[in-house]
Order: C-alpha cells, then structure tokens, then sequence
C-alpha cells in the first residue's frame, strides 16, 4: 500500500523521440513507503516479508489491533490507524514495524521530524529492519534532498533485504541526481535483473555517461535472449542503438521482436522512426499504418507519417496527417509547430503565428516554436518589426530563468559562467599572441553545410580564403547526408561534428579551439546552434547569411551585412552591431554551372514568373503585382514552388488578384522539377521575374539574374525585405529596384515595352551576372578577410591583455 503518490523526477539528459520510452524518466516510486504488517499490502508485490510475531511476545489483542490498524491503512482511513498505533505504543508494544507505519502516516500528514524520529525508533527497535531504512532513505532523498545519507539508507536496507528491489531501484536515482552514472547503472541493472519493469532506467544513465551505451545496450540484448517479446525492453534497445547512430542495427533487432510481439503498437511505432533515420520514407509510412491498425487514435503515429510524406515531397498527405495529429491531441505542442509550418509555406502567416503561439503556451521553452515564432515575425515586415527584437530577448530571457529556477542548474551556470570569463580571456590572450605569432582562427558553426543555398554562398568564402594568413574551421552540429557536404568540408582547414556531445561538452570543444571568431550562420531556423552561444565561446561572435533579422542574443557581437541591406535607419532593431560591406553582402558558387540562357517563350506577350516560395506570396506582393497587371493587360503569370501543389494556396492566389482585376487564366502554375538544372531551366520560359514583399527575394533572385532574367526588386523597411534590393544594387541596377506599387508597375511596363530585345539577349545579361560581384567569390573574400582583421584589432584594443601575478 502506498501512503503517498508523490515522487521524485529527474530529467533525462535527452528524450527518446517517437518511443514509448519517451515518457519514461528516473523517479522514485514509492511502493515501499507503505505500513508494512503480518500481511502483504495490496497493490504492492514488492512489499518486504511479513513480520511475524515472536512467540509469546506480545497479547493476541495486541496483533488484532496492529491487524485493524494495518485494514485501516489500505482502506484509506489513516487517522484512525494513527491512533491506534499510537495506543499499541503507549501500552508498550514495542515493534519495528508499528514504528515505520506510524512515523509514514506522520510524514503523509506534514509532520516530517516526527515521522523521522520514528522511522529511526523502528530500526532501533530491530536492527535488521528493512523497511525502516529503506523508509529513512527517502526521507533523506525526497524531504531532505541529501543523497549521499539516501544512498547509505538504501544500503543498509538491501543489507537486511538483497531483495528489497525499489531499494536498488531509489539507490541508482541517489546516484544519478549526483552525477555518477556508474553508481546508478549497476543498481539499475541489479534491479533490471530482478524485474523487468521500467528499462528505459538504464537508458538514462547511458546518456549520462555516454561510455555505459555498450552496457546498456548488452544488458538489454541479453534480456531479450531469454524474453523475445519483451516489448518495452526491445523500444529501449532500439531508441539506445538510435541514439549511437547504429539504424540499421535497431531496425533489425525491431524486426526480430515484431515477429515474436506483432500486435504492439509502441514497437511499429519506433520502427518507424529507425526506417525514418534510414531514408526509407515508404517503409516509415508502412510502419506508422501498422501503428494505426492497431490504435486509430494514436497520434504519434500520424506526426511520423506526416513527416515521412513531407520527406517525400507528398505536401497534401503529410498536412493532413499532422492536422490528424493535432485533432486526436490538440496539446501535441511538436504536431502544432508542424502544422504551423505547413500553413506558413501556404502563406498563411497569421494563422501560422496563431499556432506558433499556442505550442509556445504548452512549452515555454519549445524551440522549434520558438524558432519558427522568431522567424514568422521576421518575414512579417514593418506589422512585426518590433515583435521580432522584443520576442527574441523575451526568449533568451526564459531560457535564463529555466536554468535559474533549478538549483542544479543555476549551480551549473554559475560555474560555467566563471569558466567562460576564463576561457574568454584566455581567448582574447590567444587572438593577441596570434597576431603577432601565428595566424587569426576563423570558426563557422553551420547547420546547413551540404545541399542547401547557405553552402552556396559559404562556398564563395572557403574557396579563396587566403591559407597562408587565416585558419577557418567548419563546426556542424551534425553532419547533414547530401552530395557536397564532404567536398565542401576540404575546403576548410579542419572539419568538426559536434554530434552526440551535449551542449556543455560542445561549449568545451568550441572554446579549446581558441577561435578569434566564431560566425554562427543559421539564425533561428531549422537544427541551429545558437543556444551554444548564449555562453560565449569566443571573444567575438557573429551571425552571417542564413537569418535576415536580429538573434536577439545579447552575446552575438556583430551581423554582416551591406549598406543596402541594413541601413542605419534599421539599426534599432539588432541587438547585434551590423557591420556593412562596401558590396553586396553575399555571392554565389552554384551547385553548377548554369545552363545557357536562351528564350522558350511560346508567346510574344510577355512572360513574368515568380520562382520563389508561396510562402512569400501574400497579401502585400499580391496588390504589387496585381498593379503591375493591370498596367500590362496583356503579360501572364508563372509562378513555381513546390507549395502550389497545395490547392488552398493555389486559389488564395488567384481569388485575390481575381479580386484586384486580374483574370484567373492570366496566371500559371508550374510544378516542382527534381533537379537544380530543370529548375534552372525554366526560367527560360520567362522574361521578367517578379520580387516579393515583405520577404524579398534572394536565393531566387541570384538564379533569375543568372539565367538572364531581370529581376524588378521591391524595397521595403526590414531587412527581410531589402535582400532583393541589396542584390539588384549590387549588378549596378537600380532602375531595377522600385519602393510603390506604382513604381513597380511603372517599371514592369517599361520592362515589358522591350521584350523582344530581352529574350534576344538574355545570353549577354548572363554573361554581365556572372561577371559581376554577385558571382565574385574572391573580391566577397577579400572584404570578409579586410573585416575580419578588422574586427580582432577592434577587439584587442578595447580588451588590453591582462597579466596576472
């Protein structure tokens, strides 16, 4: 019988994602804090042996009331046991474990240092008393939070009783919550070997301590030698071999116990996440049906299927699998962001915020709402201008108070609080001595090094850095799978994967680099690191490229940008001090060489396309370009992404514009092409591309330029909206570049009076792109490097060496 159903949680280094596992954690269950008596509570299978009376020890009515008294307990009726035990006690009956009932009862009641005196009466009573010191450990663990003195109850306890299975159980949580993953492992795995509940406990203590994976994973291995269907040993197995990257090696062990236990729904369900881990999106969505066979509701399964089908590229089934999701568990804070994604790329962006919101009101601390929150703001222009500063700090302020309100924790900060200063100024004393001996550390924390516009554009960087005078380093947090990230690391004087170390250990690794920089390129978007730099890790930190607003992040010193892009009206909107390149801020080495330029329009009125996301196609692009429309009654529309397979997208288009004066059957969809080179392509099916606001083009806009269509830029008020701008300015354009509806217009028309001349020489304005900065990875590396000196030089002037004595 169990007096309290209080415990005591821990928090696992990391969760098991799409396990049953993953709502298991370390707690202390508190079976055993019962009134043990001459029979075994109910309820509790782990109850210690019955005491039996010594003959002649006592009266018959003695054992008869210490009988009702024990009724009473498992009845409920607790101030009626109390009394009698204390009578048994005031009539002299002197027993161990009269003694531990009652001191439980008075701790169950809020007198703890009765409860206590007594627990310690019971063991004085009987020396050999279990239950007594198993009691008085979690006093110590639960009430008195001193581990070490639990760790020694407990022991005294399994003295009494090897048996006494939740005192091995409590004893390892002592261990864990002190840090010392062997201690915990070994009473774990004591217990696991004598019950077959909870083995996600071992899990725990190997992410503790990553070296007890080999053991873990062994001991799990070993039960399902004997119990192939055990299920819940054989999730854990599997998220254990998941999270040393060993995939195939779980989806083969899941198909061995699937074969003995096919009808459990947890276990299709972690397959699936391993076959996800292995690419093989059709096997994931096949695992997550099996899941649904079995439980309709499990809403799990339709958040994996729903990433599987996005991983495909089916946008319908995976949106309306995660809204199955979010409808079977409207709390499924991870299904919610999801979902809020979909709607954004659609270009629903209020709607999007709405949800960002509700799963930030679920988890105060989810980042991935809060990334896609921050993100959402910053595309929003001038209406969200000021949430997007303001939300960020609020951010980064939560974050500080979590870690604050835990006594762990803040202990934690503080020490690496007086760490950081330390390495800082040993890092700024290295900067010193490298200038004078040895050649400036340039580190480049990046998520996106691979297949992703973010390489193309450091590639210009790492492909003409000056070796003999700069180090730079490329930092992952996890090396991404496609083509190009390993040719793009050798570019790189040393390549690190900080995969599998946990934020202290990678903070540790980033510092013993000694970096005098350390550029930080994903902003809050997808697998960033910045919550590595929120303890600097270098005298001087930056973001570059792939975020176009504020971090928010009071120790990111600088954000590089241009003139055009930033300007210095915009400066109160960064907590970063932007520094500006006297070019465009970026330049491009594409996956290729692009195809040759050259016109296949089948019509000779002009052509406009938009090759950008949906996503930016809102409201305020769509009134530029129904204006631009309605000025050139006799130009079409193409527009391309991979969102127009989405019909609500497709007809939240053309109703507005439908709207504003411009007939369905002048706009057209193109469909998603699975190469770069047809997507290149297609733009030869164009004569103008069209820019978007406030969430300009950039990516899309060095493609458009690049195969000899101009692009007519819209400059707006945020940075978000001035990238366009920025690269426009950059090919000596301005006439390009507009600010009004009107002015968009204006030029769309005068662009159009020439289309015959544009498709005649669209090879020359190829030509003229390709030569020009936007494609200069050397001149863009010169004014990095000329930055970068600068930056240290600024920096050791403003913090002298200090020299201690």
């Amino acid at each position: 019988m169990t007096l309290s159903n209080g415990h005591l949680t821990l928090p696992c280094k990391t969760r098991p994602s799409s396990s049953q596992a993953d709502t298991l954690s370390m707690a202390v269950d508190q079976h055993h804090d019962h009134v043990s008596g001459n029979s075994h509570p109910s309820g509790s299978g782990d109850a210690s042996p019955e005491i039996q009376p010594e003959e002649g020890s006592c009266q018959e009515s003695w054992l008869a009331s210490k009988a009702t008294a024990l009724e009473l307990c498992q009845g409920g009726h607790y101030e009626e046991a109390e009394q009698i035990y204390r009578q048994l006690i005031a009539e002299g009956f002197s027993d161990a474990s009269v003694y531990c009932n009652l001191g439980n009862l008075c701790r169950l009641n809020g007198r703890k240092q009765e409860g206590l005196e007594l627990l310690h009466k019971s063991i004085r009573v009987d020396p050999h008393h279990a239950n007594g010191f198993f009691n008085i450990g979690i006093v110590y663990q639960q009430d008195a939070n001193n581990p070490i003195e639990a760790i020694r109850s407990y022991r005294k306890a399994l003295a009494c009783n090897p048996q006494l299975k939740l005192a091995l159980r409590n004893q390892g949580v002592s261990f864990y919550s002190l840090g010392r993953a062997w201690g915990a492992f070994i009473c774990f795995k004591r217990y696991f070997s004598l019950t077959s509940s909870e083995p996600a406990l071992l899990l725990d203590t190997a992410r503790l301590n990553n070296k007890l994976y080999p053991n873990v994973i062994a001991a799990y291995q070993g039960r399902l030698e004997v119990e192939p269907s055990d299920s819940s040993t054989a999730i854990c197995l599997s998220i254990a071999l998941r999270e040393v990257r060993l995939f195939e090696q779980a989806a083969l062990a899941n198909a061995v116990c699937l074969s003995a236990s096919p009808n459990c729904a947890q276990l299709w369900l972690e397959q699936a996440c391993c076959l996800m881990e292995l690419g093989d999106m059709t096997q994931t969505i096949a695992a997550c049906d099996e899941v649904l066979k079995l439980e309709p509701e499990n809403f799990n399964a339709y958040f994996t299927r729903g990433n599987a089908f996005r991983n495909t590229g089916n946008l319908v089934e995976a949106e309306r699998s995660m809204q199955s999701a979010v409808t079977l568990n409207p709390e499924f804070a991870d299904a919610l962001v999801n979902l809020a994604i979909y709607k954004r790329d659609q270009g629903l962006l209020d709607e999007a915020i709405g949800m960002f919101k509700q799963a930030i009101s679920l988890n105060t601390t989810h980042p991935e709402g809060w990334e896609g929150l921050l993100f959402s703001y910053s595309i929003g222009g001038t209406r969200y201008r000021n949430e997007v500063l303001s939300a960020s700090e609020a951010y980064w302020g939560i974050l500080a108070q979590e870690a604050a309100a835990t006594p762990k924790d803040a202990s934690k900060a503080a020490r690496l609080k007086r760490r950081t200063s330390k390495v800082s100024n040993q890092a700024v004393s290295s900067s010193k001595a490298t200038q004078q001996c040895s050649k400036p550390r340039i580190g480049i924390l990046s998520a996106e090094i691979g297949h992703h516009v973010v390489s193309t554009f450091l590639d210009s960087f790492l492909s003409y850095y000056n070796r003999e005078t700069l180090e730079v380093e490329l930092i992952v947090p996890s090396q991404r799978k496609e083509s190009g990230t390993i040719e793009l690391a050798s570019k790189a004087s040393a390549f690190i994967n900080l995969q599998g170390k946990d934020e202290e250990a990678a903070r540790e690794l980033l510092r013993s680099r000694s970096y005098d920089i350390l550029i930080e390129t994903s902003g809050h978007t997808e697998h960033n690191s910045l919550k590595l730099l929120s303890q600097r890790c270098a005298p001087i930190q930056c973001h570059y490229i792939g975020y176009h607003a504020t971090t928010g992040l009071a120790t990111i010193d600088y954000i590089l940008a241009d003139y055009e892009l930033l300007p210095h009206e915009l400066d109160p909107f960064f907590i970063e001090t932007p520094w500006r390149l006297t070019r465009p801020w970026l330049a491009c080495m594409p996956y290729a060489e692009p195809p040759l330029a050259i016109s296949t329009a089948q019509s000779a009125a002009p052509v406009w396309g938009s090759f950008g996301q949906v996503a930016k196609i809102r409201e305020e692009t769509l009134a530029h370009w129904a204006c631009a429309l309605r000025a050139v009654p006799t130009a079409t529309l193409v527009i391309k992404d991979r969102n127009t397979v989405f019909e609500v997208a497709r007809e939240r288009i053309l109703e507005s514009l439908e709207r504003q004066g411009v007939a369905r059957n002048r706009v057209c969809f193109l469909p998603w092409t699975k190469t770069w080179l047809e997507h290149m392509l297609c733009h030869n099916q164009i004569d103008i591309a069209l820019d978007t606001t406030p969430w300009s083009s950039s990516t899309t806009a060095f493609n458009a330029l690049a195969m000899g269509v101009p692009l007519v830029a819209i400059r707006g008020q945020t940075m978000a909206a001035r990238m366009s701008a920025s690269i426009v300015s950059g090919l000596g354009k301005p006439e390009w570049i507009c600010e009004t509806e009107e002015e968009f217009a204006a030029t769309l028309v005068k662009l159009s009076n020439t289309v015959p001349a544009l498709r005649a020489s669209k090879q020359l304005l190829q030509a003229d792109v390709l030569g020009s900065q936007l494609f200069d990875g050397k001149d863009l590396t010169q004014h990095l490097e000329s930055a970068f000196s600068q930056m240290i030089t600024s920096h050791a002037q403003a913090n002298p060496l200090l020299i201690e004595l």
